[in-house]
């Protein structure tokens, strides 16, 4: 009885483990990022989509524009878009998120690391649902990510890398051997924004073998 009534009185507070400082930078960032609403910016997009295979190569550059609320085709290469182009840019445009900071709510749970030049590093093995999106197709569960914070006394995520763990199908004729984006943040006064965005993929549809790469400029308006 008397063990009982001492353990009673140790503060719950000291019952728990207090946060590394790496894991309080997380907190902080995820914290930052779940403040910043996609309706608080503006951007033009563009992107330069190369596809290629064993006898060809194309390139495409396509430019759209969010205002804060709804998505609008600008142009494709350099010409102002067809109304096949629009009808089917705004079909799949209807439920697409902008990208941005905001979405870095997705390292709640990342684990933190140091990388070999002193870096901090979140680690996280299971992204949540929705956090990478193909042709219409929610891939998620096939990634995980890593995000290298920015050095100095205003930490931030400087890159975010998200990377498949494993070849996976998509649409039964389709295979990914390996699926890669990369996404660049810059601070904008004191404001941290995605830059540029990089996705390398490599696989096959119908017995083809394939690579397609998508850079993507933002540019803030």
């Amino acid at each position: 009885m008397k063990r009982a009534s001492i353990a009673l009185l140790i503060p719950p507070a000291l019952l728990c483990i207090a946060a590394s400082p790496a894991e309080q930078v997380r907190d902080r960032i995820v914290a930052e990022a779940r403040a910043i609403s996609p309706t608080a910016f503006a951007f033009d997009r563009t992107m330069t989509v190369t596809q290629a295979n064993t006898v060809e190569k194309a390139t495409q550059i396509r430019v759209d524009r969010w205002d804060g609320k709804t998505w609008a085709l600008i142009s494709i290469d350099g010409k102002p878009p067809s109304a096949s182009d629009t009808a089917q840019y705004r079909k799949a445009a209807a439920t697409a998120k902008p990208p941005g900071y905001y979405r870095l709510t997705m390292l709640e749970r990342a684990i933190p690391t140091t990388d070999a030049q002193g870096r901090t590093v979140l680690r996280v093995a299971a992204l949540p649902p929705q956090t990478v999106m193909t042709s219409g197709k929610d891939v998620t569960e096939h990634f995980g990510g890593e995000a290298v914070i920015a050095p100095g006394p205003r930490p931030y995520v400087q890159q975010l890398r998200l990377t498949a763990r494993e070849p996976f199908r998509m649409m039964l004729v389709a295979k990914i051997e390996s699926f890669v984006t990369v996404s660049d943040y810059r601070l904008d006064g004191a404001t941290p924004r995605l830059v540029r965005q990089v996705a390398d993929i490599r696989g096959s549809m119908m017995g083809k073998d394939g690579t397609q790469r998508i850079e993507t400029i933002f540019t803030y308006r």
